[in-house]
């Protein structure tokens, strides 16, 4: 049974420890975050350059602004060097359909050598057709290889032309018109590449515009930020950056009506959690765990409820903390004061709070 007892107060005494840590954490950069926050925005007033939230603001959005102008620009260097390549290739595809070309008239030169050779036995109109056709320079390759084909395909023969002569030409012509229909399939293949590279050479060259265009609007962008923020503004922000660590340049964008909450929170937690430690060490109170948390919670409740009451008005507790021309806010030190008070003697504030709710309500 003692060891029992034991070890409900050593896990209550970690409890609190630990409670203690995070309250005083808390308020010690809550206090920090306000202070900094009050003596950058005194300095921006007496310098006449401006708020303090609309020169954290702008910077922010001017730092956003360059970070994303360095990642377009590693962009467009990326899209512009693929579209070399896209280029370089699209440009060796239409050297390679141009030769392939070319090389479709080279597939007739059989039905030359045979004409030689079997002249007699062909129709002399047809020879001299042919022979035309192959002597024209103006005529495309393509064309002038089709018109060639068409040509084998009506070819006449005289009518005493040896029947073996016949065969042997007709048997040149089909392997002819074979390999010649193969030479097509193959420049077909190589065309359809060469269209689909230029299709994705089109998409490339619209990306590269899109990206062109957002670094044109941030440029602009820029532009408008650098009329609104000055130099004095900038090295303001930048000494704060290179004097604190980054977690308070965070924090000091909260609004100070939010690190009042919270300090008032933690003030308020941090009085119940001393008021336990008083009892218990008295002895007026039994170490509990349970207890613990209860009074932690009717701290934090009772400084909640002081919050309140102040930012109704209903407790005067405001100065001018620096920001635009008639700006007033809470002051976090007698309201984080009132909360620990709160929190310490949460019960005789939860009664000085009933008192003030029933003079609210009261009937005339």
């Amino acid at each position: 049974m003692d060891m029992n007892k034991l070890n409900f107060k050593y896990a209550t005494s970690i409890y609190v420890a630990l409670l203690y840590a995070v309250f005083i954490t808390t308020l010690v950069v809550g206090f920090a975050s306000y202070i900094s926050r009050v003596n950058l925005s005194n300095e921006l007033s007496d310098a006449k350059v401006g708020s303090l939230d609309k020169v954290i603001f702008l910077n922010n959005r001017e730092e956003n602004i360059q970070t994303r102008l360095v990642e377009s620009r590693d962009a467009l260097f990326e899209v512009q060097t693929e579209l070399l390549r896209l280029r370089e290739q699209r440009d060796s595809l239409d050297s390679e359909i141009y030769q392939k070309t070319a090389n479709l008239i080279d597939q007739f030169i059989p039905i030359s050598t045979a004409i030689s050779i079997y002249g007699n036995a062909l129709d002399p109109a047809f020879v001299k057709y042919y022979r035309d056709l192959m002597q024209e320079s103006d005529t495309h390759y393509f064309e002038l290889a089709k018109r060639l084909s068409v040509a084998l395909s009506t070819v006449q023969y005289q009518e005493f032309a040896a029947a073996e002569s016949v065969t042997e030409f007709t048997a040149v012509v089909e392997d002819v018109q074979k390999k010649l229909a193969d030479a097509r399939v193959d420049l077909q293949k190589t065309e359809a590449t060469f269209r689909q590279l230029r299709q994705k050479e089109h998409l490339v060259e619209r990306n590269i515009d899109e990206i062109q265009n957002l670094i044109q609007d941030d440029l602009e962008e820029l532009s408008k930020i650098d009329e609104g923020i000055s130099n004095d503004q900038r090295a303001l922000i930048a000494s704060f950056k290179n004097s604190f660590a980054e977690i308070f340049y965070s924090l000091l964008q909260i609004p100070t009506i939010i690190l009042t909450l919270i300090v008032t929170i933690a003030a308020g937690g941090l009085g119940s959690v001393v008021a336990f430690t008083k009892n218990f060490a008295t002895g007026t109170e039994r170490a509990t765990s349970g207890l613990l948390f209860v009074n932690v919670g009717e701290g934090v409740a009772a400084a909640v409820a002081v919050f309140l009451f102040a930012s109704a008005g209903m407790l005067t507790l405001t100065q001018n903390a620096g920001g635009a021309q008639g700006a007033i806010e809470l002051t976090p030190y007698t309201v984080a004061f009132i909360a620990f008070v709160s929190g310490f003697m949460a019960e005789d504030a939860f009664t000085r709070i009933q008192i003030a709710g029933k003079r609210i309500f009261q009937a005339p």
